[in-house]
């Protein structure tokens, strides 16, 4: 009898919500802060054009909001009949100063409003908050009714054999504020419609044109968009849609390339944590971080990273914190094939360690790729003595500072015909200790340059040293004993022998 009636209030819900409500929510609420838009989704899931999972417990909020100048919390409360579920809990609203996208979409579990899986949720019941500071207990306040809407969503870049069933998305629960916060800026420019099975492409061209917004690379003529880019790489075998027949390491390959041919300066690397890579990929330099969180922490900073999970690939657009979980904000096309839409704005998602692998909204982590501008070290500078005596050891202080805040190897020559080699790495900015000894006098010039780790060298730092005279005569314990015997005879022999 309770599950009857708990059906007969959802179907009414249901009609009420879709009767009620036939446009997106505009309000403001009590602390000012702007909501432009709201919407809820389900999710169907469709392979190459065919229906995969249709009513899926995939829910999605698309949110268009105006921030200001602080940090806000988005809230969600909802029912669809079975009980209120907080379904959205403090997902961070960024300000003004990080320039992004309006749109965005934050993806919740309908399963915790009471669904399975082929339930159609038609409509809900909802409160949505934005607070300055985050709830520890769901927000209180007036329903709304709302309508959910079915979106369409490809089922990843599979081109064998279709996808496993869909996991649930682990949504946004979490109730700590932002601890650590790395975006990118500006990047509404960077939208990529896409064709089937084309992600990977995608995701590229929208690092690339990241990197021109950046840095400028000469060789992309301006007006050049991320679709101009992204059609470029497809053109040269980027895409599965090339009709090249390319695997994924062949075509990093030829991204790397290109991009080279855009910038000498850039660089290209990557992370394998399944073996998708072979050992060696021309081009570009592999890295072996103990822990991909502060990897990507560290890249972030000054790279563009592209991520790819269970045959899929998008283009990581900034990364924060909350508490001891890592979240992502990403771009991607999820209605490849439709040149309108699918790319709009950024979602969310989380990233996870499950004690074996990293996972990314419930799927296995296969590899990403980092692009930058890897621009030279500054040059070195020495500090040290610049007078001294022979045979005797001196230690120099040497400082090179990398601007993309890579390690550094240091080499100095020391003007007497010795070198140290290539010295380190060391961390960027910090003090290096050298010491060497002078034999014959003379004035020698200290010259250091740095290098990055991959192989950008700096100008030379020079430091003039001079050695006073050193006479090796026979009889000079005999003139030392006599000049301390009698301190104020021979002067001139004992300025000439500098004693």
């Amino acid at each position: 009898m309770k599950k009857i009636i708990n059906l007969i209030i959802c179907m009414l819900l249901i009609a009420t919500a879709v009767q009620a409500v036939t446009t997106q929510d505009n309000h403001t609420n009590e602390y000012g802060k702007t909501q432009d838009s709201i919407s809820f989704n389900q999710i169907d899931w469709y392979y190459q054009g065919t229906p995969l999972f249709i009513n899926s417990l995939w829910g999605k909020i698309e949110i268009i909001a105006t921030p200001d100048s602080a940090f806000w919390y988005m809230n969600v409360v909802a029912d669809a009949g079975y009980g209120p579920a907080w379904i959205l809990q403090n997902y961070p609203i960024f300000p003004q100063s990080y320039h992004l996208p309006n749109e965005q979409a934050i993806f919740f579990d309908i399963g915790d409003l009471g669904y399975h899986q082929g339930m159609d949720l038609q409509g809900l019941y909802a409160i949505i908050s934005f607070e300055r500071n985050p709830l520890q207990t769901p927000p209180q306040g007036q329903y709304n009714t709302y309508p959910v809407f079915s979106s369409v969503r490809d089922a990843w870049g599979h081109t064998t054999d279709p996808p496993q069933p869909v996991e649930t998305p682990p949504g946004h629960i979490v109730n700590l504020p932002v601890d650590i916060k790395i975006k990118h800026l500006n990047t509404t420019a960077l939208t990529v419609q896409e064709a089937p099975n084309n992600c990977i492409t995608g995701a590229y061209a929208r690092s690339i044109k990241w990197l021109d917004n950046v840095y400028d690379l000469p060789g992309l003529p301006p007006g050049k968009t991320a679709q101009d880019v992204y059609d470029d790489l497809n053109k040269s075998g980027v895409g599965h849609g090339s009709g090249q027949g390319l695997n994924e390491q062949q075509m990093l390959e030829k991204k790397a390339a290109y991009l080279k041919g855009l910038d000498p300066r850039a660089v290209t690397k990557f992370v394998d944590l399944t073996g998708w890579m072979n050992d060696s990929v021309a081009g570009c330099t592999e890295e072996k971080p103990a822990n991909l969180k502060d990897w990507l922490q560290n890249e972030l900073k000054t790279e563009d990273v592209e991520m790819c999970y269970d045959h899929h690939c998008i283009m990581i657009a900034g990364l924060y914190t909350q508490g001891n979980k890592t979240f992502l904000e990403y771009r991607d096309d999820e209605k490849q094939g439709n040149n309108s839409a699918g790319d709009t704005g950024e979602k969310d998602g989380e990233l996870t360690h499950d004690g074996v692998g990293w996972k990314f909204n419930g799927f296995q982590v296969d590899y990403l790729v980092s692009e930058s501008i890897n621009d030279s070290p500054a040059t070195p500078t020495i500090d040290g003595s610049t007078s001294g005596k022979p045979s005797v050891n001196y230690d120099y202080n040497f400082v090179a500072t990398d601007p993309n805040e890579d390690d550094v190897f240091l080499f100095v020559e020391w003007g007497d015909g010795t070198n140290t080699g290539w010295l380190g790495p060391y961390a960027s900015g910090a003090e290096v200790t050298v010491n060497h000894t002078w034999t014959k006098k003379g004035t020698y010039v200290i010259k250091a340059k740095a290098k990055d780790m991959y192989g950008a060298e700096s100008g030379w730092g020079t430091l003039s040293v001079t050695m006073p005279y050193s006479y090796n005569l026979p009889f000079m314990q005999f003139w030392i004993k006599l000049f301390e015997r009698f301190p104020n005879a021979f002067p001139i022999l004992r300025h000439l022998l500098r004693y």
